[in-house]
């Protein structure tokens, strides 16, 4: 598909109205995307993304459902924050952290968001609850062979 081509100045008003553009250079684009993987659950044109690069960094999301917009925080180049503001939506975002929160909005909205977060937690979780397990298995080992060797 052919896509108005605009400088980096204009795509401020292209975001604005929502309507999909690529950069003259190739560098910034705004699409909209669909979310969901079947026919059944699939919501058409339901995520509007700016990207910067390539789709491993967004920089804006809108969600239709909500009309709320989200905007990458996570430093990357000169060039892309010069993007960030060139792009900019003209009203309130909420501010994303990093480029992976953003790619995990991009694929599936807030709410997939909110379930990769929770992922990410609880994988924390575990690996923190398998280190400290690790430990006191360490630590009893060391009892055993300390009770095992006589004292002389």
């Amino acid at each position: 598909m052919i896509y108005r081509k605009v400088s980096n100045r204009e795509t401020s008003a292209y975001v604005r109205e929502l309507k999909e553009f690529d950069s003259h250079n190739g560098t910034l684009w705004g699409r909209w995307e669909d979310i969901g993987t079947g026919e059944t659950d699939r919501m058409r044109k339901a995520l509007y993304v700016v990207y910067s690069y390539g789709k491993h960094h967004p920089l804006y999301v809108h969600e239709r459902s909500t009309g709320k917009w989200y905007r990458n925080m996570e430093k990357y180049s000169s060039t892309t924050s010069r993007h960030l503001t060139q792009a900019h939506p003209g009203v309130p975002c909420e501010d994303i952290a990093t480029s992976e929160e953003m790619m995990a909005l991009a694929e599936g909205g807030v709410l997939h968001l909110i379930e990769e977060r929770e992922w990410q937690r609880k994988r924390v979780e575990y690996i923190e609850t398998a280190q400290s397990n690790a430990r006191a298995f360490a630590q009893s080992m060391q009892q055993i062979k300390d009770a095992l060797i006589p004292i002389k």
